[in-house]
């Protein structure tokens, strides 16, 4: 993901785009990690998680948004108190080499043979 978004910023996306998208990738890694937590402890609790009925999951997405929110809230904290000022920084500039260039070709004529090719 950092490769991605390094790559974004070479090609002069906005910058308030790709810390949205930083963002959202590391929130939702937080999102499914509480689920996978909650899963565990319902499957402790219950034995089965298949018997679950439509009010008992409903409830469950509520806590797991709390919980979410309140674990991003706290990330989001302990960011501001080691000094983030809305920038985050790069930490190296990936250049544009040959394997690279290899690797554009071949994706393009694999995209060209298979729209090219009778269906």
């Amino acid at each position: 993901m950092p490769e991605l978004l390094a790559g974004f910023e070479l090609l002069r996306a906005p910058r308030f785009l790709i810390q949205v998208m930083q963002f959202l990738y590391r929130y939702l890694v937080v999102l499914l990690e509480e689920a996978g937590t909650m899963r565990d402890a319902a499957a402790g609790r219950a034995g089965s998680l298949r018997s679950l009925e439509i009010r008992k999951a409903a409830g469950a997405a509520g806590v797991l948004f709390a919980r979410a929110y309140g674990r991003a809230l706290a990330i989001h904290q302990a960011m501001v108190a080691r000094g983030f000022d809305g920038h985050i920084p790069r930490f190296r500039i990936a250049p544009f080499r040959t394997i690279d260039a290899f690797f554009a070709i071949c994706s393009a004529a694999v995209a060209i043979v298979a729209r090219t090719l009778p269906r």
